[in-house]
C-alpha cells in the first residue's frame, strides 16, 4: 500500500493560517500595541447610564465597580495576550476590515477603520465595530453597537484599592 504525498503532508505537517486582510493586520497591530503600553486606562459608555472604568498599569488591572476601585482578574493581560495570538494565528476569527476615515478622538487625530470578530459564543454585533487608531499606532476609542470605550495612556496612576 502506497501512501501518496499530499496525504502525508496533510497528516504530518501543520499548515500556516490564512493571512490577515491587508486591514485586519493593522487593526490587529494596534490591538499588540495597544496591550502592551505600561500604563492605560479605558472608559466605557454602555448605554443607558451605564459606564465602567478600567486602569490596566504594570500587567495589573483595576476595575471600577459601583464607585470604588478593586483589583481585576490577576491574568488579565495573559488573557488579552492569547486573545491576540490567537487573531494573529486565525482561530478567532477578524474579517471584513476597512478604512472609513478621519476623525479626532480627545483633540488626537485618529484613524477609523470597522472589522468583524467573531469571540467564540458571544452573540456577533449587529453592525461591524469601528477602531479609532491614532498615527501613533494605538487605539483611542472602540465602539459596537452603542457602547463606546475611550483610552488615555498619559497621566495614567494605579488607583486606590477600595475607595
Amino acid at each position: 500500500m502506497s501512501i501518496r504525498l499530499p496525504t502525508l503532508l496533510l497528516a504530518c505537517c501543520a499548515l500556516p493560517a490564512q493571512a490577515l486582510e491587508p486591514l485586519c493586520d493593522t487593526y490587529l497591530k494596534a490591538v499588540e500595541k495597544t496591550s502592551t503600553q505600561p500604563a492605560r486606562q479605558m472608559v466605557s459608555d454602555l448605554g443607558e447610564g451605564l459606564r465602567t472604568e478600567a486602569i490596566v498599569i504594570d500587567n495589573k488591572m483595576y476595575m471600577k465597580v459601583d464607585g470604588a476601585w478593586m483589583k481585576g482578574p490577576p491574568t488579565f493581560t495573559q488573557m488579552e495576550a492569547k486573545l491576540n495570538a490567537e487573531l494573529r494565528s486565525g482561530k478567532t476569527k477578524l474579517w471584513g476590515c476597512k478604512k472609513l476615515g478621519r476623525e479626532t478622538v480627545d483633540g488626537i487625530a485618529t484613524t477609523v477603520y470597522s472589522y468583524e470578530i467573531d469571540l467564540h459564543g458571544l452573540p456577533a454585533p449587529k453592525e461591524p465595530a469601528k477602531v479609532y487608531v491614532g498615527d501613533d499606532g494605538l487605539i483611542y476609542a472602540q465602539s459596537s453597537d452603542g457602547a463606546k470605550v475611550r483610552y488615555r495612556y498619559t497621566g495614567v496612576t494605579a488607583p486606590k484599592v477600595g475607595q
